[in-house]
């Protein structure tokens, strides 16, 4: 299954935080099965979030965000999506009960834009948040959908971890898989006949990554089991007389 990733925040696009939550996130999708078609990054900008989100809809079932959920004026995540979905603003009640507990615990009230992090719109599947106050949630649209997570990188971890991994995608695992193999010469060595592979199965992505001060690439194969697999084994015979293990 496709996934499209959409990263908020201005501090991404202004280079003065330098996103983590994506590239962590396409790790566990990937070792799920499923595949991140793109990435993207948005501002802080109502209708930009909107409008980004809307047309990742439109390319992938799945959406995750992350950021912008906090309770800060420029936090515009919740806002952004009850308007593009349709939906009015609700406060989910057992999160501002825990809330108002964390706040108690510290001698304070929560105030209105404390209030926020705990504010979705209507109809929202809530994601619990074990590390923080921000609640995650997902809305859905037909067949597709869209998860909302913090962007704080520990809180955004825990509730994927603890809620999408195991409930929103775990009855809905991808078939793909990654197989390698591990060639020591150049890729230039053997472009020619990956090239051929890659031809040969369509349906399988295929890519190779030299290993940083080391004398070997590791060449991934990603797709159905079968399929993969016998990419592999193609390529692996196709080596001809390479060699297959690193020279003297």
């Amino acid at each position: 299954m496709d996934v499209v990733l959409v990263i908020i925040g201005d501090e991404i696009l202004t280079g003065s935080t330098v996103d983590s939550n994506g590239g962590w996130l396409a790790q566990r999708l990937d070792g799920l099965g499923h595949r991140v078609s793109r990435i993207v990054v948005v501002g802080d900008d109502v209708d930009a979030i909107g409008e980004t989100v809307a047309d990742a809809l439109r390319r992938a079932p799945i959406v995750i965000t992350t950021g912008g959920l906090g309770p800060t004026h420029d936090d515009r995540t919740t806002e952004s999506l009850a308007r593009a979905f349709g939906r009015a603003l609700v406060v989910d009640a057992e999160g501002l009960a825990t809330l108002e507990k964390r706040y108690r615990e510290r001698g304070l009230e929560p105030n209105e834009a404390a209030r926020r992090m705990v504010t979705v719109p209507e109809g929202s599947l809530i994601l619990r948040n074990p590390k923080g106050s921000a609640l995650g949630y997902v809305l859905r649209e037909n067949d597709r959908r869209v998860l909302v997570l913090p962007g704080v990188p520990a809180e955004m971890r825990a509730i994927f971890d603890s809620a999408v991994a195991g409930v929103i995608l775990g009855d809905e695992r991808g078939d793909r898989i990654v197989v390698e193999a591990v060639v020591y010469h150049p890729e230039s060595a053997f472009s020619a006949e990956l090239g051929r592979v890659a031809q040969a199965h369509p349906a399988v992505a295929i890519g190779s990554y030299p290993k940083a001060g080391e004398k070997r690439v590791v060449v991934r194969f990603r797709g159905g089991k079968a399929e993969a697999e016998r990419a592999r084994d193609e390529f692996l015979a196709a080596l001809g007389t390479l060699d297959a293990e690193p020279r003297a």
